[in-house]
């Protein structure tokens, strides 16, 4: 996957992950919004059942405390009721207007040590209503009072004022007593149980209930019963326009996503063309028109192009100087590693090499070769009178005579001291004695510079079959002392 694949499709990646994060969230609100609404209707029976109690303390704790201090309640505890009845008759009118304000309070009692003084009725509570009391402190010594609140007309008070859609009933529920709770009234519930996100007929009508919500302090629990239609209906077009809307996103992002991958790959894609023709030799500047830091790196890079075009051309004569240089020491290596300082023939290594690799084209092919091998009469007597740079002198014309004499194929060197050898491949000993006696010939004719006349005796062997290297070489050193011995300038073979 080239990179602009990647920029789209990791455009569209996390486009999609958000969006299915945020319908994740979104389906969560939704189907926890009957339970948020439960929870919220929870805390508005919880706080408005505690804030009437707190209301009414407040408003008649001096009415109370007036009559305690008249001996008006003390005396009613005492069973003296006539006594009370004015204070009562206050007690009354304050808790009158309590009534009024909060009509599902049912009743407001009140205690003196635990035993019942007062109860003030606001009307005679349903059979079927879940009641809820409560009991607070007077703040005298020995006093609390008790209230009685209808839940259910509460509910039904709220769930009248409803303005969620599709909300039909409540549910309160209690250990294993239920009450529905409809905007015009309610019962005890007997039917079967129902059960959250699951769908049941009540009458001619299907509902879905939501979870359960606990109301604070009172043990009871409460839940909404929503429309299935609205409920299922809201999920599908919920589903609809979420789909309709990641569709109609998803497109846009396409399109974005792929002018920001074109726009971010253009300039990538000519300097990876650049780069290509880099490694190919060509060094000509990139033309693209741009801005920004796209323009500064576009910049760099000719600038880059440009140094590495004259820094290859350099580097390359560089190379080419040096590698002529190697070469040339390669082969001044190569020559010195072969070849007599001196004489400038074949050193003994080499020529030895020389003589196994014809034994083993002998051995294959049968290839007649032979060895000359020559030895400067009285040469120490040279050294002695003429000194050694005459000696020297010697040995190079010699060497000279045998480079001059010998054939392209023969291979001449020094063997050691004034001892050369002549190797001579595809020649019978005929020959090599013939060519023997040349070199005898032309060294009589030479005069040396300060040195003067010069011979040299030569033995000469041919390899025979099944011989040794160094039983065939003993045979020509042995050819080679005869002519030593027998009166030198001659040849032997």
């Amino acid at each position: 996957m080239n990179i602009e694949r990647k920029i789209f499709t990791g455009f569209l990646f996390i486009f999609t992950l958000v969006f299915v994060l945020s319908a994740w969230a979104y389906f969560a609100h939704f189907e926890t919004t009957l339970s948020a609404h439960q929870r919220i209707q929870a805390g508005v029976v919880n706080a408005n059942v505690y804030n009437d109690l707190q209301n009414t303390l407040a408003n008649n704790a001096s009415a109370l405390k007036s009559l305690e201090g008249d001996g008006d309640i003390a005396l009613a505890y005492d069973t003296v009721p006539w006594l009370s009845v004015v204070g009562v008759g206050k007690l009354k009118r304050n808790f009158q207007r309590t009534f009024e304000n909060y009509p599902y309070i049912n009743a407001v009692s009140f205690y003196k040590n635990n035993a019942l003084l007062v109860k003030l009725a606001n009307e005679k509570p349903s059979l079927e209503a879940a009641i809820f009391e409560a009991s607070l402190d007077l703040g005298m010594q020995g006093s609390r009072v008790a209230v009685e609140t209808d839940m259910t007309l509460f509910l039904q008070r709220q769930l009248a004022q409803n303005r969620i859609r599709g909300l039909r009933y409540l549910t309160l529920e209690k250990d294993d007593a239920m009450w529905l709770i409809t905007p015009k009234g309610y019962a005890r519930y007997g039917g079967d149980e129902i059960k959250k996100d699951k769908a049941f007929s009540l009458g001619e009508q299907k509902l879905v209930s939501s979870a359960c919500a606990r109301v604070e302090n009172t043990g009871y629990c409460l839940k909404s019963l929503i429309s299935h239609e609205y409920y299922y209906d809201a999920l599908k077009s919920l589903i609809v326009r979420t789909v309709a809307l990641y569709i109609g996103v998803a497109l846009v992002m396409c399109f974005v996503a792929r002018y920001l991958s074109v726009l971010i790959m253009q300039p990538i894609k000519t300097l990876e063309h650049a780069t290509k023709r880099y490694t190919e030799g060509d060094f000509s500047p990139i033309e693209l028109k741009s801005e920004g830091e796209i323009a500064i790196a576009i910049a760099a890079f000719n600038t880059m192009g440009h140094r590495i075009k004259n820094f290859t051309g350099e580097l390359q004569e560089e190379v080419r100087l040096r590698t002529q240089e190697l070469t040339d020491a390669n082969q001044k290596l190569t020559r010195l590693a072969s070849t007599d300082a001196l004489t400038g023939l074949y050193n003994r290594g080499k020529i030895d090499e020389l003589i196994h690799m014809e034994l083993e084209r002998f051995r294959r092919f049968a290839h007649p070769f032979c060895i000359i091998l020559m030895d400067l009469d009285d040469f120490k007597s040279i050294n002695d009178t003429y000194g050694h740079q005459a000696g020297d002198i010697v040995l190079k014309e010699f060497a000279a005579i045998l480079q001059t004499t010998t054939r392209k194929t023969d291979s001449a060197g020094r063997w050691g001291g004034e001892e050369f050898l002549v190797l001579s491949p595809g020649t019978t000993l005929t020959g090599a004695k013939t060519l023997a006696q040349t070199i005898i010939e032309t060294l009589r004719q030479r005069t040396f510079a300060g040195a003067g006349k010069a011979s040299v005796s030569i033995g000469v062997a041919q390899y025979r079959q099944g011989e040794t290297y160094k039983d065939f070489f003993a045979r020509v050193d042995r050819n080679l002392y005869t002519a030593k011995t027998t009166g030198k300038d001659r040849v032997v073979g």
